[in-house]
């Protein structure tokens, strides 16, 4: 369970869960994340990376 106080809970590692659903929203158009299976949220978040980083190329060529 997630302490929706402490701003620091949301971190893992490098990962920061909060900026990570405010991506799936922003992007994927997902309205609410936190709804998600931890493996559908998994899966959404590699398919937002890999996206991005095909318009990332496309943008360089």
């Amino acid at each position: 369970m997630i302490d929706t106080d402490d701003p620091e809970a949301y971190e893992y590692g490098d990962l920061d869960y909060r900026i990570a659903d405010a991506y799936l929203r922003y992007y994927l158009h997902i309205q609410n994340p936190e709804k998600l299976s931890d493996e559908e949220w998994a899966d959404r978040l590699l398919d937002l990376h890999f996206i991005r980083q095909s318009e990332k190329r496309a943008s360089q060529s």
